[in-house]
């Protein structure tokens, strides 16, 4: 309806300018012919019969122009308000997209505020798993399990080393070491479990930051975490790289690498999409 509402603009225009310019036509036609009809007289209006005909004539010509004068007002009164129903009808469709994005902020704000702290408690586990220590490295090399968290993953003064996920790059050399000894089973075990205890909770953190990003939550709520997410995820990929194990021996690098070109795409429409607050 919106698209025929310019026409119908257009076509009163004409109308009005038809409107504007018949007395210019009908007031001359007028003239003319009561000048003509006393010109034929020229003592007066002639007889009885004279001026009925005359009369006749006169009503002849001028209720036709008249009639149609009346239809030309019709029409541009019907065109008028075809084109205020246009207006109504424009305006009722943008109440009702205000209203429905009003509903679908109302709800995207309900839904963040019954899971925020899901998605607060998956970024501390997140977070959590990247600075646990999943392998123990002893001074003679030996390598074994031990449910311990060391932020850090730095040598102790014995020599014995913790690893994380956080500190693969920094401890390459040992872990290299070990990956070429009878231990090397051990250490591609446990670093395993922990990339699939990391990978559980980015994926956690990547579904929350997803419905988010479709419902329009508040880019400040979680945006900025999940940029730092992402950035977190990116630095992990970097570490296990940096330790030269084939992909198939790691197969959960791969799901790894999927969250992290997921979260670029949610990260940019995130950034393209509008706040309502």
């Amino acid at each position: 309806m919106s698209e025929g509402k310019p026409p119908v603009e257009d076509e009163n225009s004409t109308l009005d300018k038809i409107i504007h310019y018949f007395p210019y036509f009908a007031v001359p036609i007028a003239i003319l012919m009561l000048a003509a009809y006393f010109f034929n007289f020229h003592s007066g209006f002639g007889d009885q019969g004279d001026f009925g005909a005359f009369g006749d004539f006169f009503g002849g010509i001028l209720n036709p122009m008249l009639s149609f004068l009346t239809i030309l007002l019709l029409l541009r009164q019907l065109r008028y308000q075809r084109s205020e129903l246009n207006s109504t009808a424009a305006e009722l469709r943008a109440t009702a997209e205000i209203h429905k994005e009003t509903m679908k902020h109302n709800q995207a704000v309900d839904i963040y505020e019954k899971t925020y702290k899901e998605f607060d408690s998956a970024v501390a586990n997140y977070h959590d798993s990247l600075s646990n220590s999943f392998l123990t490295i002893s001074k003679d090399g030996d390598a074994y399990r031990e449910a311990l968290r060391l932020g850090d993953g730095v040598s102790k003064s014995d020599g014995t080393i913790y690893l994380t996920l956080e500190t693969l790059e920094q401890k390459a050399d040992v872990i290299r070491d070990i990956l070429f000894s009878p231990k090397d089973q051990v250490l591609l075990d446990n670093l395993n479990i922990a990339l699939n205890s990391t990978v559980r909770y980015a994926t956690e953190i990547y579904f929350f930051a997803e419905e988010y990003q479709k419902l329009g939550v508040n880019n400040l709520l979680y945006l900025g975490r999940l940029e730092r997410f992402h950035e977190s995820l990116q630095n992990v990929e970097r570490q296990i790289e940096s330790l030269e194990i084939e992909d198939t021996v790691l197969p959960i690098t791969s799901v790894l690498n999927a969250i992290i070109h997921h979260c670029e795409q949610t990260i940019m429409l995130a950034n393209d999409t509008p706040n309502l607050d």
